[in-house]
Order: structure tokens, then C-alpha cells, then sequence
């Protein structure tokens, strides 16, 4: 015990990391998932489940928040509670296939787990991927100990129950199945560790077929997860199946590989394809020995992140965010830490290393990434300094305290940045000044700080109504209903809303009352008595049907259509509308507003504006390539301009289009545009 003291102490100071980064780098929530989990915990807790909501069916992750919820109240900490210790679970496990090890070789491979971006952020997120993580290496780590530990079968039980678990967290646990499948046919063909698969998937079949008879009695149909998933599945950039080809093409070929580098979930694999030769070894390929065996697990868990489809409806590989891949984490930093400890010594091996550090260096700077500087650079100095030391005698040592400093800058940049922002004082402020409010009110604010709202007040009855931005309507009458706009810069970005998307009552508050103000975490919240609405002074739509006044360059397509008969194929440039500044009626106005609204179809990425310009050389672009939720489909895109009348000269030709800049296939379809003034008008009528 007392040989193994340090090693528990090297443990418990990385156990601490997690603790540290939730008190002093904690950036909140996101606002919508994670809110909507929340939500469906808290309903758990009163006896409440949601048969039609496939999120009510990752039972895992709610029921743990449930209890958490249960024991704790609902707050930030009983929220980040559950994911903290299955966070803090799975850097058990790397420990204990590690704990044989030297001490430098344990901080080695804990630091590859714990130091990684987007496994520390997520660590006291209330998000399904940690969970992901803990159940799918859980899974890895049962079939490791019977290997090479402990031949018990108790661990092909553990197995089938992770994967289990897994299951009820989120479906993308399927992605071990090419990897299970694989051990399970060499296996057999080896005739090695049968009766553990005879276990494994009798238990397996055994949990499954309690899952569908539960769910048969219970809802009356043992499918009811599925067809909720059907039910509320929706078109986005990750509908692989539903855009063309193209799009899932450049997916499979090189978008993973970019989000690996930029968003530093590639530090493993720099030391991994450091030694080419281990990934074809027969021992790998066996996976034989400890080594083999991780190293195995990590290339076939990269392969089945890049090609499996995660639909069985078409093909549809895993959507690109670095939360869904969180779950190789831990399996790729022991098999680089294995690789380290073997190949140390080799010059060949840090000097590849040190080679593929410098490509992804090279690729971030490309791509502007902050991983460049604050990753790979570093990185870069400590393979150099172990090129240079390697004859030494604490070489190792040395590596496993500079890797640490290393990879310990991103998160140190990371929790700088959460201090900034201030999370738990931007609740504060809510809570204090729109959760107090003594009579039934209307409270206007962006999405995010909408759905953090209920949250916030523990879902209890409020008084106040809140609604956001989208949902407000100024026209609509309201009586003695007191307003207040509350407006916070960060939950506004988490929105996904600039300054351009937000109404004009929002962007001017000139005639509103302060009662509040953060100018440091840009917060204020008004007494809103008088809105800044807008009246419209044209409202022109071409639905490309025919002949419209005022409207030139008509491509005609009937093939690909939106609306009707027929719909616009650009080519450089769309149809144009074309107005009379002078018909306009402009005295006495200081700004234009210019609002378009239209349904594009691209095909593939492209460069796509919306150009408003004058005939005396004002020109003005908006790209819009954001909005396009998905491609090769019809995608609404809505955009709003606020123009200084200064800008025009008296008998102006104002000129509104699409300049498709790439010129790649792109259709147009019920091209409206609207032009109009700001007005004051009561909040009470």
C-alpha cells in the first residue's frame, strides 16, 4: 500500500482538476439541451415522463440527474453533480488499467484524459457525452481486465450492462458496435475467451429483451423510443442522408480529420501514428497484448467515427461536434501513453511526433484556430526538449510534467475566459431583478436567457411571463401588462443571434427606463413604456411565376421548386429589384430598414450575399451562408438592414439581390422585400 501512495496521491490530484475547473472555470449552460434535460429531470422527480419526447428515454443521464435534483434541490450544482463523477469515474478506470505503471507514466496518461478541451468543459455540463464516455469505456475496460487481469466473468456481465447503459444515455453508443463486432469474430476464429462472449451476450439479450417488454407494458409498444426519435427528428447541416452527396463526401474525407486538429481531440493520435509499424502489428491486429489492445480500440473507433452511419434509414455519419467524440478520448490516451512508455528511448519516434505536431500547427494556423498557440506550439517545445534529453536518466519525468504544463494552458485559457463571463453573477443578476418582480409582468429576452429562466426559478410558477425576441409580437394589445427587456450579451451569442437579427425595439432603447446595468458582462434590463417599431413604407415578393413590376434578370427553373410552378436558378446574379429613391417618401427619416425574406437551395457551400446598392456607389453585402441549415434543400433565410439615409444622393436607383458570388448551383424561390421607417409606438394600447 504504502509503494502505491504516491500513485493514489497522482490521482487524487487530477480527480481535484474537476473539482477546480467547475468552481473557477464554469461557463454555464447552453440553454437548450441541457435546459431540457433539466426540465424533464425535475418532471421525474414529480412522478412525470414524456412518452413522446425521445430525450425523456436517456433515462441514464435524467435519472441521475433526478436524483441529484432530489437530494440537492434544483441548482448548478446538483445539475453538474452527475456528470462530475462519471467524469471523475472514467479517470478511475484510465488509473486503474494504468496503476501498474511508473508514477511519470500514470501522469502521462491521466493528463491526456483529464487536459483534453472538450472533455474538462464537458465535465460538469448537463449533457449526455460524458456519460457516453464513462458507460462506452466502462464497456472497453471489462473486456480489458478479463483479458489481461482477472479472468472472472462477473466483467462480461459489467460489459453487457455498460453498453446497456450506454444505450439508455444516447444512441450514438453504436458506434462501438464495428469494434465489438470485431473482437467478437477474431475471437471466435481464434476459439479465445468463448465463454466470456457466451456471457456477454446472453446478458446482452437478456437486458434487451426486459427493455422492449417494459416499454410494451408500460406504453404499449416496445418501440415507443424509436418512433418518438422519428417523431421529433428535423433537417440540419447533420442530415447527411437528406443533403447531396457532396456534402457527405467532404464529411468522410477530411471535415473529421479538421475538427480532430482544430479542436485538439488529435493529441493522442500524434503519438499513436508516431509508430505506423504498431498499427499493423500482428499483435495489434490480434490485440494480444495490452498495448494491441487499446491501440486497436483507438483506430477502429476513429474509423467508425468518420464512416458509421448512425441512421438505419440512409447513410449518416456522426454530426461534426467535438462533444460526440469525447467517448475515444480516454481509450486514445492509453494507447499514446502505452506507446511512450515503449518508444521513449527512439529517436524515430519523438521525432515523428514532434513532425505531426508541427503539421497540426500548421493546419491551425491555416484555419485560425486557437489550438495553434495555445496546444500544438506547446507541444511542439516539449518534444523538443525530450528530443534533446532523451539520453537522460528522469527523461520521462521531465516529458510528463512539461505535457502536463502543456496541455494545462488551453484549460488555464479556458477558465480565464469563464471568469470573464461571469456565469453564476449573470444568474444572479436574473434572478434578482426579473425574479423578484412583485406583479404579473411581461419580460422580453433572447431564446437562450428564455429557456434558462424557468431553471433559474427552480420551476416554480412565476408571475411574470417571458418570451423572446421571435415570439413577441408589438403589434398585438396588451392592457396594464407592465414590459421589461432584459438584455445580455452572452446569452444572446449562445442564441446564435447578432446584432443584425435582433428587432428594432431591442436595438434601440433610447426611450426605455434603466433600472439595471452591468457594463462589464454587458447586462441591462429596461421598463420598457414606448417600442420602436417599424412601419412600411414598400413590400415587394417575386415568387417567380410570371412577370413582376420592378423586377429584372429572371432565371426560370421548374425543376427544382420551392412554391408553384417555378423558382429562380441564379447565376451570378438573382433577380434584381429596382426603386426610386425618390418614391420613397424619405424626408425627415434619418435610417432605412431593409428586410428581405426568401428560400435558397444550394447545393453545396457556396459564397451567397444579399447586396443592397445605389446607383451613386453605395453598396452593401450580407452573407447569409449561416442560416443554411442544410443543403440540397429549401432553407428560409431572413435578413434585416438598417441603412443611414446619408448614404443616398436625391434621384438614386436603390437596387436589391443575391449575388452568388462561387456561381455554383444555386435556386431562388419567393423573393420578398420590405422596406420600412421606425416609429414609436405605446407598449400598452
Amino acid at each position: 500500500m504504502k509503494k502505491n501512495k504516491p500513485k493514489y496521491f497522482i490521482l487524487l490530484f487530477f480527480c481535484l482538476l474537476f473539482v477546480l475547473h467547475h468552481f473557477w472555470g464554469y461557463l454555464g449552460h447552453y440553454g437548450y439541451d441541457d435546459m431540457h434535460y433539466a426540465k424533464l429531470a425535475f418532471d421525474m422527480v414529480n412522478g412525470h415522463f414524456d412518452p413522446q419526447d425521445h430525450f425523456s428515454f436517456r433515462i441514464t443521464l435524467l435519472g441521475l440527474t433526478a436524483l441529484s435534483y432530489k437530494i440537492f434541490g434544483v441548482n448548478d450544482f446538483a445539475s453538474a453533480l452527475p456528470a462530475m463523477l462519471v467524469s471523475i469515474g472514467t479517470l478511475i478506470l484510465v488509473f486503474l488499467v494504468l496503476k501498474k505503471e511508473r508514477n511519470e507514466i500514470i501522469t502521462i496518461g491521466l493528463t491526456f484524459f483529464s487536459l483534453n478541451l472538450w472533455g474538462m468543459f464537458y465535465s460538469d455540463k448537463l449533457m449526455a457525452d460524458t456519460f457516453i464516455t464513462f458507460f462506452s469505456f466502462l464497456f472497453l475496460f471489462a473486456i480489458y481486465i478479463f483479458k489481461f487481469r482477472k479472468q472472472n466473468l462477473i466483467y462480461a456481465i459489467i460489459a453487457a450492462l455498460a453498453l446497456f447503459l450506454g444505450f439508455n444515455t444516447k444512441g450514438n453508443v453504436v458506434l462501438l458496435f464495428p469494434l465489438l463486432t470485431y473482437f467478437f469474430i477474431v475471437d471466435l476464429l481464434l476459439k479465445r475467451d468463448l465463454r466470456f462472449w457466451f456471457v456477454f451476450i446472453g446478458s446482452s439479450l437478456f437486458l434487451l429483451a426486459a427493455y422492449f417488454i417494459f416499454y410494451q407494458f408500460v406504453f404499449g409498444s416496445a418501440l415507443v423510443r424509436f418512433k418518438s426519435i422519428t417523431q421529433n427528428s428535423y433537417l440540419n447541416l447533420c442530415s447527411y442522408s437528406e443533403q447531396p452527396f457532396i456534402i457527405t463526401l467532404k464529411r468522410i474525407s477530411y471535415q473529421l480529420l479538421q475538427l480532430f486538429v482544430s479542436h485538439a481531440l488529435i493529441t493522442s493520435f500524434l503519438f499513436i501514428f508516431a509508430k505506423p509499424k504498431q498499427l499493423f502489428h500482428k499483435n495489434t491486429l490480434f490485440f494480444s497484448t495490452e498495448l494491441g489492445f487499446f491501440v486497436l480500440a483507438a483506430i477502429l473507433l476513429l474509423l467508425s467515427s468518420n464512416f458509421m452511419s448512425i441512421s438505419i434509414s440512409g447513410y449518416s455519419p456522426m454530426c461534426l461536434d467535438p462533444r460526440h467524440y469525447l467517448f475515444i478520448v480516454p481509450v486514445t490516451g492509453i494507447a499514446a501513453t502505452f506507446l511512450i512508455r515503449d518508444n521513449f528511448q527512439l529517436p524515430n519516434f519523438l521525432f515523428l511526433s514532434l513532425l505531426l505536431s508541427l503539421c497540426a500547427f500548421l493546419v491551425t494556423i491555416t484555419i485560425k484556430a486557437d489550438t495553434s498557440w495555445l496546444l500544438y506550439f506547446p507541444i511542439i517545445i516539449v518534444l523538443i526538449i525530450s528530443l534533446l534529453m532523451r539520453k537522460y536518466r528522469f527523461n520521462t519525468v521531465v516529458f510528463s510534467i512539461t505535457f502536463f504544463i502543456a496541455l494545462a494552458i488551453n484549460l488555464l485559457q479556458m477558465g480565464l475566459y469563464a471568469q470573464k463571463v461571469g456565469f453564476r453573477t449573470q444568474e444572479k443578476i436574473f434572478t434578482e431583478t426579473i425574479t423578484t418582480i412583485d406583479q404579473p409582468s411581461l419580460i422580453l429576452t433572447n431564446p437562450v436567457q428564455k429557456n434558462l429562466a424557468p431553471y433559474l426559478n427552480k420551476f416554480k410558477e412565476n408571475r411574470s411571463s417571458i418570451e423572446s425576441y421571435i415570439e413577441f409580437n408589438p403589434e398585438e394589445s396588451r392592457t396594464n401588462v407592465p414590459i421589461y427587456l432584459f438584455k445580455n450579451y452572452y446569452t444572446r451569442y449562445l442564441s446564435g443571434l447578432n446584432e443584425q437579427q435582433l428587432p428594432f425595439y431591442v436595438r434601440i432603447t433610447n426611450n426605455y427606463k434603466k433600472i439595471y446595468e452591468n457594463s462589464l458582462l454587458d447586462i441591462q434590463v429596461f421598463k420598457v413604456d414606448t417600442l420602436t417599431i417599424e412601419q412600411d413604407i414598400l413590400d415587394k415578393t417575386n415568387n417567380f411565376e410570371g412577370d413582376a413590376i420592378g423586377w429584372s434578370n429572371f432565371q426560370a427553373n421548374n425543376k427544382i421548386v420551392y412554391s408553384g410552378s417555378y423558382s429562380s436558378s441564379l447565376g451570378k446574379f438573382s433577380s434584381t429589384l429596382r426603386v426610386k429613391i425618390d418614391t420613397l417618401n424619405l424626408n425627415k427619416v434619418e435610417q432605412l430598414i431593409v428586410t428581405t425574406n426568401f428560400h435558397a437551395y444550394l447545393k453545396e457551400e457556396s459564397e451567397v450575399s444579399f447586396v443592397i446598392s445605389s446607383s451613386s456607389g453605395f453598396w452593401r453585402g450580407t452573407n447569409f451562408r449561416k442560416q443554411i441549415k442544410a443543403y440540397g434543400n429549401w432553407i428560409p433565410v431572413n435578413i434585416s438592414e438598417v441603412i443611414d439615409v446619408s448614404n443616398f444622393k436625391p434621384g438614386d436607383t436603390l437596387s436589391f439581390y443575391i449575388l452568388n458570388n462561387d456561381e455554383n448551383e444555386v435556386y431562388l424561390d419567393d423573393f420578398h422585400i420590405n422596406l420600412s421607417v421606425l416609429k414609436q409606438q405605446k407598449a400598452n394600447m
